[in-house]
């Protein structure tokens, strides 16, 4: 039996097609993809043609595979799809449809032609960094933060590295980034606890160090701040629960 081979000049075709299509946008630009896959191919593209990422395109892509998306250059954000509660919803209608007798039970409501179950979120990534600044003291403060912030890290050493005082530093992020150096940690730290509560099975007590809180209690208080719920019942939402 033949198999066919891998039609490289259809590939190299679509790229070159797609390059001529980012080179015609103004910058800078937005792209969002139609899954993680495809929003890889506009990175290369992107790469191609020598163009930013973030800074001249920014890239999101959907699924948020995070096998494409983390080996992606750079890191691909992408909005996470509630896979879990799709599948419970999927079923619960499926069984509405094969028992239609239990309609009834649910105060006779017909089973609806198209339902829609909301995404988690956007799962953010350098790919979408736009937190870019031209300030370079204010910038390798973001990176820092951005690479660090799930271990230990103290603002002292992100004001060492910055080459200000600490009263500039301070001054400089918020005025460019919109909240201080703290909250920002805590907002990067927050946004990876999120994603990995929303989308994986890790206990809470793997996922608090994971994400650079120092305990679950401390986790919960700061989603109770932020989203008004816990972590366990955020995921129970997540995966399709009441």
């Amino acid at each position: 039996m033949l198999v066919p081979r891998h039609d490289s000049t259809r590939w190299e075709r679509l790229q070159a097609e797609l390059a001529a299509w980012l080179a015609s946008l103004p910058k800078p630009v937005g792209i969002m993809a139609c899954d993680d896959v495809r929003a890889r191919h506009v990175l290369e593209a992107c790469r191609s043609l020598g163009l930013r990422v973030p800074h001249d395109v920014a890239v999101i892509g959907v699924d948020d595979d995070e096998f494409v998306c983390e080996l992606s250059d750079p890191p691909l954000s992408s909005v996470a799809q509630a896979a879990r509660k799709i599948g419970h919803e999927a079923a619960r209608l499926l069984d509405l449809l094969m028992r239609p007798e239990r309609s009834q039970e649910h105060g006779g409501r017909a089973v609806p032609a198209r339902s829609v179950v909301p995404p988690i979120g956007v799962v953010a990534r350098r790919s979408t960094d736009t937190l870019a600044v031209e300030d370079p003291a204010v910038a390798r403060v973001i990176r820092t933060i951005r690479e660090r912030a799930f271990g230990p890290l103290a603002i002292a050493d992100l004001v060492a590295e910055s080459g200000l005082s600490r009263w500039q530093v301070e001054e400089r992020f918020r005025q460019l980034v919109g909240r201080s150096i703290r909250d920002d940690i805590l907002e990067v730290r927050l946004a990876e606890a999120r994603r990995l509560v929303t989308t994986t099975d890790l206990p809470l007590k793997t996922i608090a160090p994971r994400a650079g809180f120092r305990s679950i209690a401390y986790m919960t208080t700061v989603f109770r701040r932020h989203f008004g719920t816990t972590p366990a019942a955020l995921r129970v939402t997540a995966q399709g629960g009441k």
